[in-house]
């Protein structure tokens, strides 16, 4: 009798939890790369004009902010979502001068960008 008061306690807890519970609203969707909701459209010709050979991490997050995601094995690779659904990718080995640019588009397909 006991356990069962107890167990009926406990759910009765964890519906009033579950249904207090705020929503969470999810980060803007721009074919399927996350974004926050604050971060402005990106082009790539705002990174074409900004790309340098001796761009490190740090002197990228100046130039275009926070990426949207960062990957890699090895490397650091910074990802940043476009407006028209593409990617950017910055290479870098470790906190060094870039490697390479590339833009990739949702289908998979790389392109190299020119460092000047």
């Amino acid at each position: 009798m006991i356990a069962r008061t107890v167990l009926i306690a406990c759910l009765m807890g964890m519906a009033m939890v579950v249904g207090c519970s705020t929503p969470r609203t999810q980060p803007a969707r721009i074919a399927g790369a996350s974004v926050s909701p604050a971060q402005p459209a990106r082009t790539l010709e705002d990174f074409q004009s900004r790309l340098a050979k001796g761009l490190t991490p740090k002197m990228a997050e100046g130039r275009f902010g926070k990426p949207d995601k960062v990957i890699g094995s090895g490397l650091l690779i910074y990802v940043y979502a476009l407006a028209d659904g593409r990617e950017i990718l910055l290479g870098f080995p470790g906190l060094g001068p870039i490697l390479y640019a590339k833009v990739r588009a949702p289908d998979g397909r790389t392109v190299e960008l020119n460092l000047k």
